[in-house]
């Protein structure tokens, strides 16, 4: 078993988890700029008809409604530019690969981690996702964090 040192050292290499998190960084920066799709649009139309925020809560009924987006909608506003509606998705993105990384440098079993912030990182669908003005970004990071924190709990 010569290779298992070597592919353990490969996984612990810091510069490795801080470029694959940086090159995740960077596609979905360059994912975020653009028109905005169908549901986006849609979420716009209805978040036009609101005139104040409680409304989002009570009035606002429909599946295309996330709370907390439809409410980013209604403070920025209708005339701001496609980027700015895509900003808290784009952060909560950001900050899942962040949550990564710091799991794929803390563990003992990094390879796992380190694989699974490659996957993230890369993932296409993910990166659309955790980029459009919706709820999948927030969706994403928590859905991470419940998962870490039950393992944290499961080990304790």
């Amino acid at each position: 078993m010569p290779d298992t040192p070597q592919k353990a050292s490969l996984f612990r290499h810091p510069y490795l988890t801080a470029s694959i998190v940086a090159l995740g960084i960077v596609l979905r920066c360059l994912a975020t700029p653009g028109e905005l799709w169908l549901d986006e649009l849609w979420s716009q139309l209805h978040v036009a008809s609101v005139h104040n925020p409680l409304e989002i809560l009570t009035d606002l009924k429909h599946d295309n409604n996330h709370l907390l987006n439809s409410l980013w909608m209604w403070i920025i506003g209708p005339d701001s530019a496609y980027f700015v509606y895509r900003v808290p998705s784009l952060m909560f993105s950001v900050l899942l690969l962040l949550v990564l990384w710091r799991e794929a440098c803390s563990r003992r079993d990094q390879g796992i981690y380190t694989t699974w912030l490659i996957l993230v990182a890369l993932s296409y669908p993910l990166t659309l996702f955790g980029t459009e003005a919706r709820g999948y970004g927030l969706a994403l990071l928590m859905s991470v964090v419940g998962y870490l924190s039950l393992l944290r709990l499961q080990n304790n």
